[in-house]
């Protein structure tokens, strides 16, 4: 019981995901990497801070299950 974060396995940043996202739907806008410095926020955040599966095996990896929601997405249009 509780709060469980289950993940797919491997670690991306946002810039990586959206870059992954651009690239495999041929979105040709640029995507820069913006430290959290320039974000003002109330608290620090952390350099890296992925989500552990550690009750749970991870599931596939993130790229896959792009790969698929993509492929999914478009047989709805």
């Amino acid at each position: 019981f509780g709060i469980y974060h289950i993940t797919n396995a491997g670690t991306v940043s946002w810039y990586d995901a959206v870059r992954a996202l651009y690239e495999r739907e041929g979105i040709d806008t640029p995507v820069h990497p913006v430290s959290s410095e320039a974000f003002a926020r109330p608290a620090a955040r952390p350099q890296r801070s992925p989500l552990l599966s550690t009750k749970r095996n991870m599931m596939r990896p993130w790229q896959e299950a792009l790969d698929d929601y993509l492929a999914k997405r478009s047989q709805e249009v």
